[in-house]
């Protein structure tokens, strides 16, 4: 058994949720031209960049190249069409990607880059050929310690500076509290996902999400979900302080992974709403989800 860590919080209304919110980015994204207008809104405001031709794809999932490796799924995947000056297509890849982890932040965008990668190069295929990737990770922590609201990485010569070492990858990791850099445009942006709140919708372009909001907070079928899974939270928090004993927490910590399982979640879903509702650590909660979730066995 994995020693529980911390005590399973009172719900969080669905009316209280923010777009840092695991749950609510993702009913917000469901419908394509809703993800859309998120897409634009969030890489007009990062990279000064208007979106034209773009498919959408929310919580993408991409396997592992092999049985047994582990696979990933992407928030919101953006893939973006233009043409050269030539006529010739030219595709970019946008990750969006809200995220809670602080374990070893570098390392999972490498492998969430790889991963992609792997997939957008058929067999055969030149290596010009592969997208560009811009991942831009939204983060309710400060990665690098700068106090800044927006780190750009790129891939370097660290003998020459100035040399162009251009393969392709711009990583940028948005810290939503940074007061360093960026523009009046991004604050807004990073603020309304700390707090998405009417009066924090200050123009017209958060107003258009703060509607899209609105609309799912409202929706019966999405109140349902939400309110079925923190039921269940609540029955076991009830029930596992009424226990009082180690063997009441686990029955109730399995309980939810069960119950987050069941309503469709993914793995990295059930580990966010563990750390989220129930203050475990990211190690617990992956701990917790490798011993209780039940894998399907194929016919």
């Amino acid at each position: 058994k994995v020693p529980y860590q911390g005590h399973i919080q009172r719900k969080k209304e669905l009316k209280d949720l923010n777009m840092m919110d695991a749950f609510l980015f993702d009913a917000l994204t469901e419908k394509p031209e809703d993800a859309k207008v998120i897409a634009r809104t969030i890489v007009r405001r990062v990279l000064g960049h208007d979106l034209r031709e773009i498919m959408v794809e929310s919580q993408k999932q991409f396997l592992g190249l092999e049985l047994g490796q582990r696979g990933i799924r992407m928030d919101l995947w953006v893939r973006e069409t233009e043409t050269d000056t030539e006529g010739r297509p030219v595709v970019r890849l946008y990750d969006i990607e809200p995220n809670i982890y602080e374990d070893d932040l570098p390392k999972r965008s490498r492998y969430y880059q790889a991963t992609a990668d792997a997939k957008e190069l058929p067999t055969s295929s030149k290596f010009k050929n592969l997208p560009q990737l811009i991942m831009i990770w939204i983060l309710p922590y400060d990665p690098f310690g700068d106090d800044r609201m927006l780190y750009t990485v790129k891939n370097m010569v660290v003998e020459n500076k100035e040399l162009v070492y251009n393969d392709g990858v711009v990583k940028l990791f948005l810290y939503t509290k940074g007061k360093r850099g960026g523009s009046e445009d991004l604050k807004s942006l990073l603020t309304y996902f700390e707090e998405t709140t009417q009066d924090n919708a200050v123009d017209a372009e958060l107003l258009e999400i703060q509607r899209i909001v609105g609309t799912v907070k409202r929706s019966r079928e999405t109140e349902d979900r939400y309110m079925t899974l923190q039921e269940i939270i609540d029955h076991e928090k009830d029930f596992s302080y009424q226990d009082g004993l180690q063997d009441g927490l686990e029955q109730g910590l399995q309980q939810i992974v069960r119950t987050c399982q069941s309503l469709n979640q993914t793995k990295e879903k059930t580990i966010e709403m563990l750390i989220q509702q129930c203050n475990l650590t990211e190690e617990a909660a992956k701990e917790y989800v490798s011993l209780y979730w039940e894998e399907k066995v194929a016919n």
